[in-house]
């Protein structure tokens, strides 16, 4: 007879895999996942993988849900932070920062779940937690924008709303860092200089949006670096030390 799995044990399971897919992401690209790959690496049979996750699509869109579970939690770190809503909004994009050079695969899983190849594929389960997800990283992102607004840092252009400036705020982060990373042939070793140069153009670019905006106290106005060193020791120091290990 079968062994029945409680949730804990199935949770235990697909971590597991998860795990292992980004390793062979990570050693031979998104183009050298397969399933029978995930097999050979796992304790598992080929029938309990495929309970689990019924194609490499269905991986991928797994390690997205992940990471983003991941980043919500970095997210509601920054919220947490203790300065003006400029300041908050600083953390959540360094946030994004640390969790794209910690997370790579997760990251760049991002592009990967929401192409029709993967979405056609994947089980309607898990898009349903993908979408949950979704919606709460938009929720949040928006109450960074809609704080500022309240507090009179920034009055809303009349042709934007709160989330429509959230989302191009991190869109415009998940390129520079994308593009910053892409270039590297080994994501999780880009060098210091090069992850110097990265936080560096990140720090800059959220800074310029936000005058753009008038949300105010404007750069010009205000050394936001001794708040960014903040940011980063009093919420991210212990990402950055293993951030410091792997590379």
């Amino acid at each position: 007879m079968p062994k029945i799995l409680g949730q804990e044990e199935l949770a235990e399971r697909e971590a597991l895999i998860i795990k292992i897919a980004c390793d062979i992401i990570e050693e031979e690209g998104f183009s050298g996942l397969t399933m029978d790959k995930i097999v050979a690496k796992v304790p598992y049979s080929k029938g309990s993988v495929y309970k689990l996750f019924n194609s490499t699509e269905e991986v991928m869109l797994a390690i997205t849900n992940d990471g983003a579970t991941t980043l919500l939690e970095f997210m509601h770190r920054a919220r947490q932070y203790h300065g003006n809503s400029r300041a908050r909004n600083l953390a959540r994009a360094f946030a994004y920062h640390i969790y794209g050079q910690l997370y790579p695969v997760h990251f760049f899983c991002e592009l990967q779940a929401i192409s029709p190849a993967v979405r056609e594929k994947a089980s309607q389960r898990r898009l349903a937690h993908g979408i949950k997800i979704l919606n709460e990283f938009k929720k949040l992102s928006k109450t960074f924008v809609a704080d500022a607004i309240e507090d009179g840092d920034l009055t809303c252009p009349a042709d934007h709303s709160p989330s429509r400036i959230a989302n191009c705020s991190w869109s415009s982060e998940f390129g520079v860092t994308s593009y910053a990373l892409a270039v590297h042939e080994d994501q999780r070793n880009i060098g210091p200089n090069a992850r110097a140069q990265l936080e560096t153009d990140i720090f800059w670019l959220a800074n310029t949006y936000m005058d753009g905006l008038g949300w105010k106290p404007l750069s010009g106005s205000n050394d936001y670096k001794d708040i960014w060193q903040d940011i980063k020791k009093s919420l991210f120091a212990d990402e950055l030390r293993i951030l410091a290990l792997q590379g």
